[in-house]
């Protein structure tokens, strides 16, 4: 019998054009996903701030997009629509803070609720509970939970 492995991504903005930030970040989310027994899914987008896309298995990744709502994040609209094909199992996201709190509750809960488990990795060094976020992550935390007990997966 072979072994079942899921399929992970990971969406991250970045703030600068430097082609090494985004290799920094493969080599970060690669690295989490090898740690965790979690496969790199094939699907993912890179787009630039010029509006080019290049494929990045298993990585989302917004150029130039900080303080936009969710029409100025084209990888993370990518990724709403290879979440609703179900193309990958897990999710990390790397920083909260990218687009407005509650369009992003939002969509987590919205990718949550297709069966795609959601983990938001800090980009501080800090406990959720000290978290200047406290408030966002708890909402998200306490709805993952609550829906997870309403409907557990085995």
């Amino acid at each position: 019998m072979k072994d079942i492995v899921l399929k992970a991504v990971a969406y991250c903005t970045i703030s600068d054009t430097a082609k090494s930030s985004v290799e920094v970040l493969k080599e970060h989310y690669y690295q989490l996903m090898k740690e965790k027994g979690y496969g790199v899914a094939e699907v993912g987008t890179y787009h630039r701030q010029n509006g080019t896309t290049e494929l990045i298995q298993g990585i989302y990744a917004d150029e130039g997009s900080a303080g936009l709502g969710i029409e100025g994040h084209p990888a993370l609209g990518q990724l709403i629509k290879d979440a609703q094909e179900r193309n990958f199992d897990i999710m990390f996201i790397n920083d909260i803070n990218m687009i407005e709190n509650q369009e992003l509750t939002q969509v987590l809960k919205d990718i949550y609720k297709l069966g795609i488990y959601v983990f938001i990795e800090s980009t501080e060094d800090t406990p959720i509970h000290q978290s200047k976020d406290h408030d966002l992550l708890l909402t998200i935390n306490d709805y993952l939970a609550q829906t997870h007990q309403q409907n557990p997966r085995v």
